[in-house]
């Protein structure tokens, strides 16, 4: 499968939506919410006539081309989103200029919405005959769906939807591999879309880290405290991969797990940004939900699709904390929370996602120039090297290919995306163990650009 920014252009993306979240959606708290927000016109196309004067005219365009529908789909799935829509499109245009030593390339405003198409693309658009063809002849969509029906290590995943709707039986009763697909693939794509929201929260955690005075206890919604946020997550399914998935485990954990989990937790909240996203994420949600009574399928189905979504928010930015200080030596230090596409397939999907791609992310280079008049203006160019990126299974090893657009960026960039490539999908020891999909966890996986 080939994908690139042109690709992206060429097709529609299915913005499914047919778990409607305004089922348990409380007006009054909603309406309420709405007032405690700063007035300001809030539509997308004002948030990005802002980004417009802060960038170039042709990276601008390419936003607003990518974001329009995204963030229209975004505000109708996360209604709370609308709140911090526009603060988090201009930390993400922030992202994209400011200065990181390890990595430079740091765009979020076309990333998010292009690691959405790979997901949407790798799952057909959401048709259980189309997409990545596994090596058992499946679909990737289908192998997905028949997972959350019936893989005994997603049990966990069923009793989830039978806390809202006790009646829900796989395979009986109008539960069928359709309605699965539909739910993967909402969940999945929404993940994707979100799944960099977090860095703003993790600025905050960063900087009341480094002023040991302080002692804010909440920063909008992410608890800083491990105790507090893993009391927070209890009652969701963001608790589950700090116990490996194991339901018992989490029900009635041991004092050891109880403590290996807050210790992991409390490294989520200062190391990455996807915890405090997917804290963020649930907190926005959950201020405005209710109990819904009138139909416990559908409101089972969307709260599965949002909490799960959180997940893999979560858990696409936990390698750093899964290989901690054994990555030099290859042997990660908390295997624990390495992702099993048996139990958790739609957090390997967003992850693996997520450094497919490279493609299209400028990053700002300033330089002086002299008008007319002989006055000096700093100006900015936006450049990107990564032109598209090639995903391709052959036998039961995945290949990935990164283009680029010369052989010297390709020679800079060739140690760096082994090197990831190898940390997420390397035989045995990689972040994600994809063995369920017939892929012997990324075994020969190769980087040619």
């Amino acid at each position: 499968m080939q994908f690139s920014y042109s690709n992206f252009q060429d097709i529609d993306i299915n913005y499914s939506h047919r778990f409607d979240c305004y089922l348990t959606l409380d007006r009054g708290k909603y309406d309420e919410q709405s007032e405690e927000s700063q007035e300001q016109d809030r539509r997308v196309a004002a948030t990005l006539e802002e980004l417009k004067q802060r960038t170039t005219k042709e990276y601008h365009t390419k936003v607003e081309k990518v974001q329009v529908a995204a963030q229209t789909y975004a505000r109708k799935v996360f209604p709370t989103y609308k709140f911090i829509q526009r603060d988090t499109i201009i930390d993400d245009w922030l992202s994209t200029v400011d200065f990181h030593k390890d990595r430079k390339t740091r765009d979020h405003s076309l990333h998010q919405t292009l690691t959405a198409y790979i997901v949407s693309e790798m799952l057909g658009q959401g048709d259980l005959t189309k997409g990545l063809v596994l090596p058992n002849g499946k679909t990737l969509l289908a192998q997905c769906a028949e997972q959350l029906l019936t893989e005994p290590e997603m049990e966990y995943l069923r009793n989830y939807i039978r806390r809202t709707d006790p009646n829900f039986v796989p395979y009986k009763g109008g539960y069928t591999e359709s309605w699965a697909a539909e739910v993967f693939y909402e969940a999945a794509f929404i993940a994707a879309l979100f799944h960099d929201m977090g860095y703003p929260w993790q600025y905050v955690n960063g900087l009341s880290e480094s002023i040991k005075t302080s002692n804010y206890e909440e920063v909008n919604g992410v608890l800083l405290n491990a105790v507090a946020a893993a009391e927070k997550m209890h009652d969701g399914l963001l608790i589950y991969p700090f116990f490996g998935f194991q339901e018992g485990a989490v029900q009635n954990p041991l004092p050891d797990q109880e403590s290996y989990a807050l210790k992991l937790i409390e490294q989520g909240l200062r190391k990455t940004h996807g915890m405090p996203g997917a804290i963020g994420f649930m907190w926005l949600n959950s201020k405005i939900r209710y109990e819904a009574k009138k139909d416990l399928f559908r409101e089972a189905s969307f709260r599965l699709i949002i909490d799960w979504a959180a997940v893999g928010i979560m858990m696409h930015d936990m390698p750093r904390i899964y290989w901690g200080k054994g990555k030099d030596t290859g042997q990660p230090e908390n295997k624990l929370l390495r992702l099993e596409s048996k139990k958790d397939p739609l957090s390997c999907l967003t992850s693996l996602a997520d450094i497919l791609e490279e493609f299209e992310r400028p990053k700002a280079g300033f330089y002086n120039v002299i008008d007319k008049t002989d006055k000096e203006h700093v100006a900015v160019k936006y450049d990107f090297i990564c032109n598209g990126t090639n995903l391709e299974l052959v036998g039961d090893k995945m290949r990935v290919t990164y283009q680029y657009a010369t052989e010297k960026e390709a020679n800079e960039m060739l140690k760096e995306r082994k090197m990831e490539v190898k940390e997420y999908i390397g035989a045995g020891t990689g972040y994600l163990d994809l063995s369920s999909w017939g892929i012997k966890d990324g075994e020969g996986a190769t980087v040619v650009v």
